[in-house]
């Protein structure tokens, strides 16, 4: 669970990796590490945070081609494997580089589609404070919060 309030949101502690590094777990619980894929294939390039153009077409091979280049081991799903596993460690808060593993099986979690609510305000821009203000008490919608009205644009 993440906090509605944004002020609490930015005050979490996060720990991100270093964008070379692999995202390591004993996927199975059989005791052999697993590098975290997933089975979609979508990489898009933004500007100002708006998706513009994909970067490779949206079918495994292409898209594995991009994101490992050599580093992969094409097989069929769960077969693949990725050739060199850079982990990241962390000294405090900060990422450094870690482990480096040979030839782990690249676990495809598989694609779980999200229904997604569309909708326009028409009461105000969608780029104004209004209308952040009115997605963010959105967001906090559920059992225990008191609703504020004005936010939602409600009488």
């Amino acid at each position: 669970m993440l906090p509605a309030s944004s002020e609490v949101l930015e005050e979490l502690l996060t720990f991100r990796n270093l964008p070379q590094c692999y995202d390591v777990f004993d996927i199975d619980a059989d005791g052999a590490p697993g590098v975290m894929g997933v089975q979609y294939y979508l990489a898009f390039r933004s500007k100002d945070h708006t998706p513009v153009q994909a970067y490779v077409a949206n079918r495994r091979a292409p898209f594995y081609d991009w994101l490992y280049g050599s580093n992969i081991e094409l097989g069929e799903v769960g077969e693949s494997t990725i050739k060199e596993v850079l982990t990241c460690r962390y000294v405090g808060k900060k990422a450094t580089e870690g482990q480096v593993y040979a030839s782990l099986r690249l676990y495809q979690a598989a694609f779980a589609p999200e229904s997604i609510q569309f909708y326009k305000v028409k009461a105000v821009p969608f780029d104004t404070p209004k209308e952040f203000g009115l997605n963010r008490e959105l967001r906090k919608v559920g059992a225990g919060h008191a609703l504020d009205r004005a936010k939602l644009l409600l009488p």
